[in-house]
């Protein structure tokens, strides 16, 4: 598994058209398995605001 260090997100109209965009770090926690073999991640909640 990886864990990617940025993460874009976009939101479209139903014709394709960028409605909001955001390029955000991401902090990976983990969040079972142990230190020694690793285990699931999971990363914080991302928020993308869309103008009306």
């Amino acid at each position: 598994m990886t864990t990617p260090d940025k993460l874009t997100v976009r939101a479209l109209s139903a014709t394709g058209q960028v409605l909001a965009e955001k390029v955000s770090t991401l902090e990976w926690l983990r969040v079972g398995g142990s230190e020694r073999c690793g285990g699931p991640g999971e990363a914080g909640p991302v928020n993308l605001d869309i103008p009306s």
